[in-house]
């Protein structure tokens, strides 16, 4: 791959992940400067297989950068589409399991964020502490 595309690649991850409620408001320097500090696991998922399921042990922030999900819930599936965080309620707290299933409906690009990565990330500016406080209290909001 000649460097231009390389570059030009790159730049559109940042600009995926500046998408991510974690990043909102982060400059795309902000976000290169700081994925350059962490650990960041990136993994593609074929459609039809699961990207987290019910009753796992959450051991990081994971994150559909692009392609389509379900969430199943009992009966009913609940689609959607990247970039979005997957239960960021999971990672922390008395009960760190994913509460349901997630399974690729198109092809999936995945960002996992182990989580002593991700107390660094939020350490490293109050922006991501306050998008991440914000996305956990707005589904406990919306639970109640």
């Amino acid at each position: 791959m000649m460097n231009n595309e390389r570059n030009q690649k790159s730049e559109s991850i940042y600009s995926l992940l500046q998408q991510l409620p974690i990043m909102s408001g982060a400059s795309v320097a902000r976000i290169r400067d700081v994925a350059g500090r962490l650990r960041l696991n990136f993994r593609k998922v074929a459609e039809g297989d699961t990207v987290v399921a019910a009753g796992e042990q959450s051991v990081g922030l994971v994150c559909v950068l692009s392609g389509a999900v379900e969430c199943r819930k009992g009966a009913s599936n609940i689609a959607s589409e990247g970039p979005q965080m997957l239960f960021p309620e999971a990672l922390f707290g008395l009960d760190t399991r994913y509460p349901r299933s997630v399974v690729a409906s198109s092809e999936v690009s995945v960002l996992e964020i182990p989580k002593d990565e991700f107390r660094k990330l939020l350490g490293l500016d109050p922006v991501f502490m306050l998008n991440y406080l914000n996305a956990v209290c707005t589904r406990a909001q919306r639970a109640n």
